[in-house]
């Protein structure tokens, strides 16, 4: 899903997943997303999603709007643009790091190898249907999410799962087949070959 991450001193202040169809970004309350910013007009700007594509628009700010350091009045946006109002520095990615990831680990069921013993299966959101197959070596599988990071360690006869949080915390217990957990908002199972 694409992101917005806000930014202010190189501090992460908001992460916004844009799900709505249009988004007014200003200092006024009634804007979709409220930047407490006086260099930062009442109605700045607007993002809005047209044929698949998300456009910005400058609403006539006092300011401007920048995208990687051009003033703009409308700008398709693409990955990794960083778009500048007032203070703020909003960074957008079209799509998140574990949708990424996924995209690179994923088979189909179809074009699975039957010498697979063990795989995670994508239970919703657009890689539904897909699975990770769980190779030896390596014996871990690293999903890096929005706030948290999992570790699924293969073990000759055990399957163990660590969360990793931004202060370092770490939580892990062990899984077995049929087992499910959930990274950001995707669901993994996990599925091993009946012997």
């Amino acid at each position: 899903m694409p992101q917005l991450v806000i930014r202010t001193n190189n501090q992460i202040i908001k992460r916004v997943n844009l799900q709505q169809d249009s988004y007014t970004i200003g200092r006024h309350p009634s804007c979709d997303l409220v930047l407490g910013d006086k260099t930062v007009s009442n109605q700045h700007a607007r993002i809005s999603l047209r044929a698949s594509k998300y456009l910005l628009e400058d609403l006539g700010s006092t300011n401007s709007t920048y995208v990687n350091q051009r003033a703009v009045q409308e700008y398709w946006l693409e990955d990794g643009d960083i778009i500048q109002l007032g203070r703020h520095t909003i960074s957008y990615s079209a799509e998140s790091h574990l949708n990424e990831q996924i995209a690179q680990l994923k088979t189909s069921a179809d074009s699975m190898d039957s010498n697979a013993k063990a795989w995670l299966e994508i239970m919703n959101g657009r890689h539904a249907g897909a699975r990770i197959v769980l190779k030896y070596p390596p014996d871990a599988l690293t999903l890096q999410g929005d706030r948290e990071q999992l570790l699924l360690r293969m073990l000759p006869n055990a399957y163990l799962l660590t969360s990793i949080l931004p202060n370092g915390d770490e939580k892990t217990h062990q899984l077995t087949a049929g087992d499910v957990f959930s990274l950001d908002q995707t669901s993994f199972k996990l599925d091993e070959k009946k012997p």
